[in-house]
């Protein structure tokens, strides 16, 4: 699969649900909902992506600076991301998650939207990705992520 690099000006939205969004900046207070969330994944894709991320990684990542943004229902993870601060006003996003059961339903785009507005309000102007998982990109494309390939990567293809 070929990765493509997207980005979104992020924009200030009226949408709102039930669900609690948090940013996680260290593991106090969350640890269990991290652990089940990892749990979840690993359940889902560990035959696939082993370990494609652990609580060892949770630790080095929040270490390095990196955020977590988790979605609880009724105090249960259902979705999360990681987050890289690029720049004053550049987020990179990665390892995005949403539960099986609710994927297809409406609400990723949804999430998107209400995930952005969190950064909005905390100053992020732009959201950067790299994906290739194409139900993710059309999501993505939803809510105004483009292909502009800001990573500057040049691909050459045989014939």
């Amino acid at each position: 699969m070929i990765q493509k690099p997207l980005s979104c000006e992020i924009k200030k939205s009226d949408i709102s649900l039930d669900y609690e969004n948090i940013i996680i900046k260290y593991t106090d207070g969350y640890e269990s909902e991290i652990k089940k969330i990892i749990s979840i994944i690993n359940d889902e894709i560990g035959d696939i992506w082993d370990g494609m991320w652990t609580w060892d990684d949770v630790v080095d990542r929040f270490e390095r600076n990196h955020f977590l943004w988790l979605v609880l229902n009724e105090g249960s993870p259902i979705a999360c991301s990681w987050f890289e601060k690029k720049s004053k006003e550049d987020l990179y996003i990665y390892n995005t998650y949403l539960i099986p059961e609710l994927r297809g339903t409406g609400l990723t785009e949804k999430l998107f939207s209400i995930r952005n507005n969190l950064f909005y309000n905390s100053g992020f102007r732009k959201t950067l990705c790299v994906t290739d998982n194409i139900r993710a990109e059309k999501a993505l494309k939803k809510i105004g992520y483009k292909n502009d390939n800001w990573l500057g990567i040049t691909y050459t293809f045989w014939s």
